[in-house]
Parts: structure tokens; sequence; C-alpha cells
């Protein structure tokens, strides 16, 4: 953790300049790091842990005289939040989602807590994640949108790893891990834009990159049988028999 904190804070800067939001995910969310996040003028947001340590905000009256003021009312039961005390800020027929600014004992601040219930085809929740905020005025579905967004970045990740061979470098000077970094990830931007090709850029699609490596395999084997038997690949080809050799292999939608 002590490094990840002094990565981030050698990168501080950079990184405010191209956004004031940090999105990590729930190994982050310890107090040391939280706590540099928000020393560098950030907002972080973040999962929370199924077992966090969390204590409801007192909001009542306080007693006249001295001693020190009421500020919790209570633990928060991670596992069956108090609906009375959260407030519904969407449903649709897979999520619900609640708000409330809460107390984190791990954390040592206090949070915006964002809950979303999942549901089943009946409505039965089926499982529920705790996402968090330190901007206690973030709404609380762009906490989910941002903590979704940043997920999206682990398929590049392990797409690059599987397919374009991000781990098999043996480079060690700089320059040459910088060159190989950014060629598997951008042959994984190149196999993605070869997926949507001829498909509306609003419309969303699942897309796999063995998919695409399985039909360029296969277009590549196709032009090689093409090549040894002296057929001209130029002349009339029958498309379906065509598209059907292309996808073989691919996975079963």
């Amino acid at each position: 953790m002590g490094q990840y904190i002094e990565q981030f804070e050698e990168l501080a800067k950079d990184l405010k300049a191209i956004s004031p939001v940090l999105v990590a995910d729930a190994y982050f969310s310890k107090f040391e790091y939280t706590h540099s996040v928000v020393s560098q003028g950030m907002e972080f947001i973040s999962r929370l842990r199924v077992d966090a340590n969390l204590r409801y905000l007192y909001n009542g009256s306080q007693k006249s005289g001295r001693g020190r003021k009421k500020k919790f009312a209570g633990k928060v039961n991670t596992k069956k939040i108090d609906k009375r005390r959260v407030k519904q800020m969407y449903e649709d027929e897979e999520i619900r989602v609640y708000s409330l600014i809460v107390n984190s004992v791990n954390l040592k601040r206090n949070i915006l807590l964002v809950c979303v219930e999942y549901l089943n085809s009946l409505g039965n929740v089926t499982n529920m994640s705790m996402y968090f905020s330190t901007n206690l005025e973030r709404d609380a579905m762009q906490v989910v949108r941002y903590y979704k967004a940043r997920f999206q970045m682990e398929f590049n990740f392990r797409d690059a790893k599987q397919f374009t061979g991000l781990t098999n470098c043996q480079a060690r000077a700089e320059e040459k891990l910088h060159f190989h970094f950014n060629a598997t990830l951008t042959a994984v931007n190149i196999g993605k834009g070869i997926a949507r090709k001829g498909i509306d850029k609003n419309r969303s699609i699942p897309i796999s990159i063995w998919d695409v490596k399985t039909e360029l395999s296969n277009h590549l084997l196709l032009n090689f049988i093409f090549l040894k038997f002296g057929i001209d690949p130029n002349l009339q080809k029958n498309k379906s028999s065509i598209n059907e050799i292309l996808d073989f292999g691919k996975i079963a939608a």
C-alpha cells in the first residue's frame, strides 16, 4: 500500500489536471490511501467491503448543558440496511439504488454511502454492493456510473494479457517496455474497431477479442489455401460459405 500511495502522490498533479475524481477498487478503500487522495484535493470513489464498519449519523435534538454532543446513532448493519434511514435514488427491473451519509470508522471520515441491490427476474434481492464517495454532495447515480466506468478498463488489460501479449515482453529498457505496452493495448483497440465495423456507434454490443482473433486467423488460413491451390481470391465467392468459414471456432452466443 505504501508503494501505491507513493506512486499516486508522484502523479497526483498530473492526475488532477485530467480529472478531480479518482476511482479505485475495494482494495484501496483504506484510511491511508483515502487520506492521501483527499489531502491532494481530489475526490475518491471506491467500493466497500461487505463487513465495513459504518455508523449512522445522529440528526436529532441535543441535550443542553455541558458534555460532548451526540454524533452517531448506532452501527450500520451492512447485511440489512435500515430502509427508514436511506433515500431511494433509482429503481428498475435489475437494480435498486439507495444513498445515505454515514461515518466510516476505518476511513475516519463521513462518506456518501451508495447501496445497490441487484434483483432477479422475480424482483427479489440476490446480492448488494456498497460504493462510497468522499464528496458528500456527489449524486448517488454518478458514483455508480463512475465505478462501473472504471471497471471497464479491467477488460482492456485482461484482453491484452490473453490475446495480444501484454505480459510476454522480455525487454528491460524503459522505452522498449513503453512501446510494448502501447502496442499490445493498441492492438486490443484495433480489435474492438474491427468488431464494431459497420455497426452504429450508439448501439451497444458485446465484443469478444477472442472472436476477433479467431476470425482474423481463419481469414489468414483461407487466403493461404487460395494461394496454395492457385485460386484467384478476387473471383466471385460464395459469401455465405466464406462467412461460415470465418466464423468457425467463435464463442457460441
